[in-house]
């Protein structure tokens, strides 16, 4: 059944500040790789400026002279250096796009969309999450409410409750079993994804989110409507 106007047309909320979070992230590979980069220099300059011209004068081979008793261990640690560099550079650079990626959630009258868009050599994904699927959707207090840590986004996240797992999910909105309590009228548990993280923009990001959930499926919601704990807040 196709739920009435304006429920016909996708709202797409992009979720920013998910983690792991741009700048940290990119900070941590540069500054891993120029770590490493001095290590190898600190390896370098002795061997190359003050050990293997000597053995060369004597008639070595550079080969040779870097596998000299006096030089082995330099030129072990310095392989062993420039090969982490080299792995580290490769892997850090194919993984790059993913730390740019754009990551959104499509409503619509049929499910929702959970999209990475596409970025440099990063194909992106997008996976679809029928009405079917869900049992219920809810969001926690912190979204709305002004608790402890609010400020910063602490504790901010929607849960769309599942039937069954959905594979082919992004990490940052990963199916996982959660179980219910034990007593009587408790939730039964079940698959959940779960929309979250630090701070205001995703926080803001969130409470959008929510609003469109809950204007596209109200039966599916779970507990107060957004716009009743907003005005309490």
């Amino acid at each position: 059944m196709r739920l009435p106007p304006p429920f016909g047309r996708a709202r797409s909320i992009r979720l920013r500040c998910v983690p792991p979070r741009r700048v940290s992230d990119l900070e941590f590979r540069f500054w891993t790789l120029v770590g490493v980069g001095v290590f190898c220099v600190l390896f370098a300059m002795p061997l190359f400026t003050l050990v293997v011209p000597d053995h060369l004068d004597e008639g070595h081979g550079l080969a040779a002279a870097l596998w000299q008793p006096g030089t082995r261990n330099l030129t072990i640690a310095l392989s062993v250096c420039v090969l982490l560099f080299a792995t580290l550079s490769a892997v850090y650079t194919f993984g790059i796009p993913r730390t740019l990626i754009r990551r959104a959630v499509a409503v619509d009258d049929a499910g929702l969309t959970v999209v990475e868009r596409p970025v440099w050599w990063f194909g992106g994904t997008a996976t679809r999450i029928g009405w079917a699927d869900v049992r219920a959707v809810d969001a926690g207090a912190a979204l709305f409410r002004a608790t402890p840590g609010a400020a910063h986004g602490a504790g901010a996240a929607v849960d769309v409750h599942l039937h069954r797992p959905v594979p082919g999910l992004p990490l940052f909105a990963a199916c996982g079993y959660v179980r219910g309590g034990t007593s009587e009228g408790a939730d039964p548990g079940g698959y959940r994804v779960r929309f979250g993280g630090p701070g205001r923009q995703m926080r803001r990001d969130l409470r959008r989110l929510a609003d469109a959930l809950h204007r596209a499926r109200p039966d599916l919601w779970r507990g107060p409507a957004p716009s009743d704990d907003a005005a309490a807040a």
